[in-house]
């Protein structure tokens, strides 16, 4: 399908990580843009099959924005392959020979009868990408359901894979009657998939907090030789997920860390778009009380925090739903500051993390009594 060489794939094929932890694959620019691409948890490490990726628009040049058009159906928005390690490619479901069958059929005319575009403005800075991928429409559904690569291919055995993926966008330069528009068609993409083994004894140690894929953590930096992290997990929780909180060790001196009350553990609060903070619900309000160092000896010893080397552990979760009163869909930045405490004697000191910010896509709440 796509004429560039595997060797020149490969030098492709690099992670550029932005500020705030952003990770992004990126194309080669073309007129002055490029594309990248990112799984939902805003990270490119170990990504699986069944994962929706995200991409968005940038420009080189600086100190300015551009409009440009992308296609909103993946028949006009791009191609894809799925390639094994040997390149290998992978058969395509009936949805996936669907994307990118009209890739060559784009036109810059804006007729009704043409494209579906939706306008975004590409800025010279990197933020997070807004743009789902694989969203076709699907019969039975109001709605445009979004897709991931493992509703596009036929993949029956677990392992690495690459998704090589091509956009193309429409560009308008000029202004009034000397305004004209071109379609920038860029090199192809490759994406790192992983497929994890589904037998019962995988998915036992896959669930276990003990073994966790690192690309779906954003962690903080480290403290007392511990790091704490959050992921942001939509497949076992219904409505917005569950944000999940880590500690893992840093070095190999972690030790006499105390984990604190339930309560204590950390502060948070979610901004909408406008930067307005959302309301919390009664069972939101439960979490962020003040720090306390006084602890009895028994409790103290019952709470410490023992950790093995590499092995994440699950020091706390809550629903979005149950948190946050959330009425709108739309982007929201959520951010969450941990804390912990550390022996010293007989006194505990606050253990006090950087906030770690988020990017969330979140709908209106659908409320859940239980965890």
């Amino acid at each position: 399908m796509f004429a560039a060489s595997r060797a020149i794939i490969v030098l492709l094929l690099s992670v550029t990580v932005h500020a705030e932890g952003l990770q992004l694959i990126e194309t080669k620019a073309i007129d002055g843009f490029y594309i990248g691409v990112a799984s939902s948890a805003f990270t490119t490490n170990d990504t699986p099959v069944d994962d929706k990726l995200i991409f968005g628009v940038w420009k080189t040049t600086t100190n300015n924005y551009a409009m440009v058009y992308i296609p909103t159906e993946p028949e006009y928005a791009y191609q894809v392959e799925l390639l094994d390690t040997n390149g290998t490619a992978m058969p395509k479901t009936r949805l996936g020979e669907q994307v990118g069958r009209r890739f060559f059929a784009l036109d810059t005319t804006f007729s009704s009868e043409g494209a579906q575009l939706r306008r975004a403005y590409a800025t010279d800075k990197p933020g997070f990408p807004s743009q789902y991928l694989f969203f076709p429409s699907k019969p039975g559904h109001g709605g445009r359901p979004v897709y991931s690569p493992n509703d596009l291919f036929d993949i029956k055995k677990p392992g690495r894979f690459t998704l090589r993926i091509q956009f193309q966008i429409i560009v308008r330069t000029g202004t009034g009657k000397n305004k004209t528009a071109h379609i920038v068609r860029f090199p192809p993409l490759d994406y790192p998939l992983v497929k994890l083994d589904t037998g019962k004894a995988a998915s036992a140690a896959q669930a276990s907090p003990l073994h966790l894929r690192a690309g779906d953590i954003q962690w903080s930096e480290a403290r007392e030789g511990v790091k704490v992290g959050i992921r942001w997990n939509t497949e076992q929780f219904p409505g917005n997920g569950a944000i999940i909180v880590y500690v893992a060790q840093a070095t190999t001196y972690s030790n006499n860390l105390v984990d604190p009350e339930a309560d204590q553990r950390f502060e948070y609060a979610l901004r909408d778009a406008d930067g307005k903070p959302v309301e919390l619900t009664k069972e939101g309000k439960k979490y962020g009380a003040a720090l306390q160092t006084s602890m009895s000896r028994s409790r103290r010893i019952s709470r410490q925090i023992r950790l093995w080397v590499n092995e994440p552990y699950q020091l706390a979760v809550f629903r979005m739903d149950d948190c946050f009163e959330l009425t709108k869909a739309g982007e929201y930045e959520f951010e969450i500051r941990l804390r912990l405490l550390k022996e010293s004697g007989k006194e505990l000191l606050p253990v006090i993390f950087d906030p770690i910010k988020r990017r969330l896509r979140l709908a209106p709440a659908a409320k859940s009594k239980e965890l």
